[in-house]
């Protein structure tokens, strides 16, 4: 449903409601307001009978002047009829079928039906000469009924008129309302994919400000997205030059070499034949770092987002991917004399195991490659007050404390360097441990030499 259709309807709905109820209300009032006046004009009538009596009269010969009975009964609408009541309920003058009221309260209001007509009457007690008697006047409702019938189309047609016009100054002030979402609508739509400049707040009001400002960080961060997988493209395609360019020079060396073994005397040919050998194996490291580039390249690939699908997540036990990770491991440690350990307790998280076994992969793998020769690398995992824990140290140079924000970029490598390398291991373990809610420190180690890589889990 729109949001204009929406509004309308919270507008409309409970406006439409609190005009029928306003309208039922102002019929009662017209219904008491008209009965009120007519009521108080035919007690004036029935006073007015009561004061015609003649001073004098006796009870068996009351008899209103003509003059007054013409003025009060004369009515072209209406029909006045009157009765007069002794003391002792004896009939004195008057209409003598003329029904009395059920209660003894003076004045005495009542509706009764006489000769097939709907009448009105009052019943009044009134003190003469010819002692206490009640006096009751009764009319027919015509003119009520006909003044009920006036107001009430005039209130129903100035409630229309009300309702008409405030109905159109809320579909006015919607539309107005909507204007603001409509330019900024139309900002959006005139933007090329490319175009991610903040959005220009202007004159926007204050309940559509949060929503600009949302889309100006939206803008920000897909950006930064942009500016950062251009970057990492530009230093993913240098990293991959560098080695395809060394594989591609000492192929054409050795080509090159081929080419000249026929001319060439034994002695020759077993010179050529080990230059040969080395150029090929100068090839053969450049394809292993290339392969290893690429391997990162495409884990840091899969890895990059800021949450987890949940629906992939399995309790994964660490130290059995520590021990795994570690078997994988070492030989390359022994090339190295390096002594690669493993100190572990049985330990869950929740998480993607292929990623959780990449991260520990890539910091014994960075281990193994800073870490100088006969140095130590130890593999923990455990608990610190409760929170889930695995860790890397070594016992290198360490990593000063003002890079230690800097080594989770991509591409970045230390000015103190020695090993080869392309600068992705610890951004893999950033992207890792972010899509796992974990947090990644980067401590000394004991003894102040080397360097210790730990991920603190999120406690379950």
């Amino acid at each position: 449903m729109r949001v204009r259709t929406r509004l309308l309807l919270w507008l409309v709905l409970p406006l439409l409601q609190v005009v029928i109820i306003a309208s039922l209300m102002d019929y009662r009032a017209i219904d008491r307001t008209v009965d009120e006046a007519f009521d108080q004009v035919l007690l004036n009538s029935a006073v007015a009978v009561g004061e015609s009596i003649r001073r004098g009269e006796t009870p068996d010969s009351i008899r209103l002047p003509v003059e007054r009975l013409k003025v009060l009964l004369s009515d072209p609408i209406d029909t006045l009829d009157y009765r007069i009541v002794g003391s002792h309920g004896e009939h004195l003058a008057g209409t003598a079928d003329l029904a009395l009221p059920p209660d003894d309260s003076d004045p005495a209001f009542y509706d009764l039906v006489h000769r097939g007509n709907d009448l009105r009457a009052v019943r009044v007690t009134a003190d003469t000469d010819v002692g206490i008697v009640a006096v009751v006047v009764a009319e027919t409702q015509r003119k009520r009924r006909n003044s009920q019938d006036r107001l009430r189309s005039t209130l129903v047609v100035e409630d229309t008129v009300i309702l008409a016009l405030t109905v159109g100054l809320c579909l006015l002030a919607v539309r107005m309302s909507l204007k603001p979402l409509e330019r900024l609508a139309g900002q959006l739509a005139q933007r090329s994919p490319a175009d991610l400049t903040p959005v220009s707040l202007g004159s926007t009001p204050g309940e559509v400000r949060p929503l600009a400002d949302a889309l100006n960080r939206l803008f920000g961060r897909l950006a930064e997205s942009r500016d950062a997988q251009r970057r990492f493209v530009e230093n993913a395609a240098h990293q991959l030059r560098t080695p395809l360019t060394g594989v591609k020079g000492q192929l054409e060396l050795a080509r090159g070499q081929v080419r000249r073994l026929p001319s060439r005397t034994e002695a020759e040919l077993a010179q050529e034949a080990g230059a040969l050998e080395e150029r090929l194996a100068s090839a053969q490291h450049a394809v292993d770092r290339l392969a290893h580039l690429v391997h990162q390249l495409l884990t840091l690939s899969r890895a990059d987002q800021t949450t987890r699908d949940a629906s992939n997540a399995q309790q994964v036990e660490i130290a059995d991917l520590i021990d795994e990770v570690v078997s994988m491991h070492v030989d390359a440690a022994l090339a190295r004399s390096q002594d690669l350990g493993a100190e572990t307790v049985r330990l869950q998280v929740s998480g993607s195991r292929w990623q959780l076994r990449e991260m520990l992969t890539n910091l014994v793998d960075n281990a193994i490659r800073y870490t100088p020769v006969g140095g130590r690398i130890t593999v923990r995992c455990g608990r610190l007050a409760g929170v889930p824990f695995a860790e890397v140290e070594d016992s290198g140079t360490g990593i000063d404390p003002d890079e230690r924000r800097r080594v989770f970029e991509r591409f970045y490598r230390s000015p103190k360097a020695v090993a080869e390398g392309s600068g992705l291991g610890l951004s893999i373990v950033r992207e890792i441990a972010q899509s796992h809610d974990a947090q990644v420190q980067v401590l000394d180690a004991e003894g102040g030499s080397g360097v210790v890589v730990r991920v603190l889990f999120r406690s379950a």
